[in-house]
């Protein structure tokens, strides 16, 4: 059950993110007062913050279970959704750089789980 609210917290944050970047490329960011006005008025903004948040609860029940050397390095996989779907989404390049990165990244979360176990 643990590894099932893993993915799902993981797949939230990701999914935050993607929402914080589509909002925040609506707005004009200029550092004055209107801005906290803009970000709390925007849906994409609001729901991913919303997402952090309801994420955020959902580890404390993770790290609970999981040893918090695991768990929280573990939340890397969410680096790889995120620069999958910037690709798709954004139409951010997918350079070899981040390929090697990410397959980077999974070795070692798949050597930290075996090890683990």
């Amino acid at each position: 059950m643990v590894y099932f609210l893993f993915f799902i917290g993981v797949l939230i944050t990701s999914t935050a993110q993607l929402l914080l970047k589509t909002g925040v490329n609506q707005l004009n960011l200029l550092l004055s007062p209107k801005i906290i006005l803009q970000i709390l008025t925007n849906k994409f903004l609001f729901l991913g913050f919303l997402l952090y948040g309801i994420g955020s609860i959902m580890w404390l029940f993770i790290i609970k279970k999981l040893p918090i050397s695991i768990a929280y390095p573990a939340v890397s996989v969410s680096y790889i959704i995120v620069i999958l779907s910037s690709y798709f989404l954004f139409k951010e390049p997918l350079t070899v750089n981040k390929i090697i990165g990410g397959v980077l990244i999974m070795s070692g979360i798949a050597i930290m789980f075996y090890k683990a176990q």
